[in-house]
């Protein structure tokens, strides 16, 4: 594995950054947010799934008919996630997987730390090296940077449905996108391939002081690609809800608060698959759309594992 030793210019490190200065005054969501919702609890637990046509989505967001937005808003702070159906065209997510297995049959795994420069860059994480993050996963990584070129547009595809929900935060459709490291937060798009039968996530919770979302696109397809296991979040009962892929197909995308306690089980191989012969599509394929705190932030913001017995 390839580790990058990068020196940090300390002329750039800043102890945290103000969200206040990100949020789009003139926006209804952000009028909403910092007041009739300014004392609503962050969910913890998954209360349902509302699927929406995207289609749809944009055009709740963008009414002028308040009662859009608010249902929208108390959709979420109930703890539902929103299942957006058909964001991605097909070709579109198969040229993305076909970039990846390019990566991972010609480059080495390495990693960067998210500062001025930082490329494009695929990680191995493992049951040998996951110590070094805030919750245990075994998983292939792909990461991805909108100041870098990938050949695909993959983030003039992806703003389509992240400005969405930047707008329902209260943020302007592009903030961040045209951040670099040095202004403390970046969009980062992470492609991950969750081998058969041992990747996983931890469960945990995401970090909502800069995205509000932990937003899920779709890749695979449940019974077909994978057969059980994937995402799932907890529901009031503290138990495993795994509704989002029951119903997900490759082109959509979920949101809902970063709150709700969510993690990824083994996705098992489907029977008719030979893992014996390889085959670099096989997996669980998801793309993971996060706004984040660079390397520059002393006081960053990042994911929480969860003990249940506290919650």
């Amino acid at each position: 594995m390839n580790i990058h030793n990068q020196d940090i210019d300390k002329n750039k490190i800043i102890e945290s950054v103000d969200v206040n200065q990100f949020y789009d005054k003139k926006n209804k969501f952000y009028n909403l947010l910092t007041n009739k919702y300014k004392k609503k609890k962050f969910p913890n637990y998954l209360n349902k799934l509302v699927q929406i046509e995207f289609d749809e989505l944009k055009e709740k967001i963008h009414s002028n008919n308040l009662s859009d937005q608010e249902f929208i808003l108390d959709s979420l702070f109930q703890g539902d996630i929103f299942l957006v159906k058909n964001v991605f065209k097909k070709n579109f997510l198969e040229k993305v997987k076909k970039h990846c297995v390019n990566l991972e049959m010609n480059t080495l795994p390495s990693f960067h730390k998210v500062i001025n420069g930082v490329p494009n860059f695929r990680r191995e994480i493992n049951d040998k090296n996951n110590n070094r993050y805030a919750i245990k996963m075994v998983k292939n990584s792909f990461y991805f940077f909108p100041w870098n070129d990938d050949n695909l547009n993959i983030f003039v595809e992806i703003n389509k449905i992240w400005g969405l929900t930047k707008i329902i935060s209260g943020y302007h459709n592009d903030t961040f996108a045209k951040n670099l490291p040095e202004n403390g937060v970046v969009d980062r798009l992470q492609i991950v391939k969750y081998p058969f039968n041992v990747g996983k996530a931890e469960l945990h919770q995401d970090p909502i002081e800069y995205q509000k979302f932990f937003i899920s696109g779709y890749m695979s397809k449940k019974g077909i690609d994978f057969e059980n296991g994937g995402v799932y979040c907890l529901d009031k009962n503290k138990l495993k809800n795994f509704d989002i892929e029951k119903y997900s197909n490759p082109g959509d995308v979920s949101f809902g608060f970063g709150s709700i306690i969510h993690g990824v089980d083994e996705p098992t191989q489907p029977k008719n698959i030979n893992t014996k012969i390889f085959d670099p599509y096989q997996g669980r394929w998801w793309m993971g759309l996060y706004s984040m705190n660079s390397d520059y932030v002393i006081k960053r913001h990042t994911t929480s594992p969860v003990n249940l017995k506290s919650k």
